[in-house]
This record gives structure tokens, C-alpha cells and sequence, in this order.
């Protein structure tokens, strides 16, 4: 299409994107970026988070996230969660909590439940249990309730750290709440 002068509408490009995104293979998301500017459309937010979202390295991801702010695009709420996404694959706790800090100070608003559920994920996969323990009470002192997955994650952990007695603890306060 676009060799043949067609300038295709950002839309079909995040289409292109998404459906690449199951493949894991990242160098077909820096070809279709590639091909977007070639176009004249300059990749958003949502066309990178779809890019990153098909690299299978941390490294790519950087690099395709850095690409993104040079390029002058702020980074939305999925890049945020791609990249973190990237960080639990890597097993990269350092790494996830410089993004998770990144994107408390420049938009809190991205910060919720499910974000902190990856950072978390996050943490236990670079395998440091204790690590996810302290970042969970961080989450419910900033008055964050956990969910269904931070009390999976919470179980994860203790079963880790080979504590039983806080793992039934956890299951009795699940049941209590309502969850199982």
C-alpha cells in the first residue's frame, strides 16, 4: 500500500501491530514503524506499545522505548505495561522498578491495581519473594486494595519463602472476602 503512494490510516497500522504482537519475533514491529513514518504517519503511543509488546528481549524493549521518547512520544499507560510485562520475562526487578517509578512520577494516574500486580510479578519471577512482600504493603499503605491476583501473587511468595503458616493466612483472608 504504501510503496503504491496509499497512505494508510494510523488505525490499520495498530491493527498490523496488534495481530503482530502474538508472535514474539520484534523485528516485523520495527519494520511496520518503519514503514509508518515511510508513510508519513509518525507511530503513537498505542502503535509502540503494540511494538513493544512483540520484543523478546529487554533490550529490545528499551531500545524500541527510548526510540519512543526521542521520537517525542509520551509513553501511555501500555507501554508502561508492556514494558513491565518485558521486566517479569527478563526477570528484571531492578528494571521494573525504575519503570514503575518512571511512570508513578510522570503520570500517576497510570498507577493502579493491575499495574502494581505486574510490578509484583515482576519481582517474584527475578525471584526475590520478600522483595514482593514489601512492595505489596507499600501498595495497600498508599491505600490500594489488593485484588484476587495481588492475593495470588501474596500466596506465591509466602509458599517462596516456605512460610505455610502465612500462606493459610492468606487463603483464610481470601475466603473471608469473598474470594477463592
Amino acid at each position: 500500500m504504501v510503496k503504491g503512494g496509499h497512505r494508510p490510516h494510523i488505525s490499520i497500522f495498530h491493527l498490523v501491530l496488534k495481530a503482530l504482537a502474538s508472535k514474539h519475533g520484534g523485528k516485523e514491529a520495527w519494520h511496520v514503524l518503519a514503514i509508518m513514518r515511510q508513510s508519513g504517519t509518525q507511530p503513537d503511543a498505542t502503535a509502540y506499545s503494540w511494538a513493544l509488546r512483540q520484543q523478546v528481549s529487554l533490550q529490545a524493549a528499551d531500545a524500541l522505548l527510548k526510540e519512543m521518547v526521542t521520537a517525542g512520544v509520551a509513553p501511555d499507560s501500555g507501554t508502561y505495561i508492556a514494558m513491565l510485562r518485558m521486566c517479569r520475562i527478563s526477570r528484571d526487578m531492578p528494571r521494573a522498578l525504575e519503570l514503575f517509578a518512571e511512570m508513578e512520577a510522570t503520570d500517576p494516574s497510570f498507577v493502579n491495581v493491575h499495574t502494581w500486580n505486574l510490578l509484583l510479578l515482576a519481582i517474584v519471577a527475578s525471584g526475590n519473594p520478600q522483595s514482593a512482600l514489601g512492595k505489596a504493603a507499600e501498595m495497600t499503605q498508599r491505600g490500594l486494595a489488593p485484588d484476587a491476583a495481588t492475593h495470588s501473587l501474596l500466596l506465591a511468595a509466602h509458599a517462596a519463602l516456605g512460610d505455610q503458616a502465612k500462606v493459610d493466612s492468606a487463603v483464610s483472608q481470601m475466603r473471608a472476602s469473598g474470594m477463592e
